[in-house]
């Protein structure tokens, strides 16, 4: 029984290090890149203005985009300057509608207003389309950045193995 328990221990420990290393690979790549590469890029939730479809906290996964293919009511994630400091930052909310005259404009909404927002896309400001979310597990990669948190993880796991080799050579 020891033993099952000890080999089920380090698959559950084998598994983690490889999602973690896969996850952390996949932020480390550019957005397009990740796209092409593995067909899904995550995102971690921080802003509450798609509530009620995904909340703060929640992984989600985009998908690449047809943009020859975008309807209203798609939900999409895309560059868009908020601040407006020249820094371009990752937005993912719904297409309310789409101007085909000339060059093709879309236009988006967050859930949490009527209002539309008050920026038009071109297709060349899309990211992806978004495919699905795991509810709350950002916020285990967003603890994962802080430093507090590693260093926390450091002197717990040195106090384990101090315990462990004391216990050993008894």
């Amino acid at each position: 029984m020891k033993k099952l328990f000890k080999l089920f221990a380090h698959l559950v420990f084998v598994l983690l290090v490889l999602l973690l290393s896969g996850y952390i690979f996949v932020q480390a790549l550019p957005a397009e890149t990740s796209l092409k590469l593995f067909r899904i890029k995550p995102f971690i939730v921080v802003s509450d203005s798609m509530s009620g479809v995904f909340e703060v906290g929640d992984l989600i996964v985009i998908k690449p985009l047809n943009t020859s293919e975008i309807q209203r009511g798609d939900i999409v994630t895309f560059y868009q300057d908020l601040n407006q400091d020249g820094i371009d930052e990752i937005v993912t909310h719904y297409v309310v509608d789409i101007q085909e005259e000339g060059e093709q404009q879309f236009f988006t909404k967050s859930n949490q207003h009527d209002r539309w927002d008050n920026w038009t896309l071109s297709v060349d400001d899309f990211i992806g389309q978004y495919w699905f979310r795991i509810p709350l597990l950002g916020y285990l990669f967003l603890l994962l950045r802080e430093p507090l948190f590693w260093g926390i993880f450091i002197a717990l796991g040195a106090g384990f193995f101090g315990f462990y080799l004391w216990f050993k050579e008894k």
